[in-house]
């Protein structure tokens, strides 16, 4: 029981960062949000959609798709 204790009290102390994370911004700051696929063994299409609160998007396609590279957008 001994051996464990020191290794774990390291691992628990280098937990926590001095970053703050998503909670710790004001309410409603959202950047931005991002929707991506993934490669898989087969045809499937591999993209990535990014929207900003202003209505501004950009799409990037890379494989298996029609439109390939950065394509922005507006909604």
């Amino acid at each position: 029981m001994r051996r464990w204790s020191i290794p774990v009290a390291l691992v628990v102390a280098g937990c926590g960062s001095g970053a703050p994370g998503p909670r710790a911004q004001e309410p409603g700051a959202l950047r931005s949000i991002g929707y991506a696929t993934l490669a898989c063994y087969g045809t499937c299409p591999v993209y990535r959609v990014t929207i900003h609160p202003d209505g501004r998007g950009v799409y990037f396609g890379e494989n298996h798709v029609r439109a390939t590279g950065s394509r922005p957008f507006r909604i």
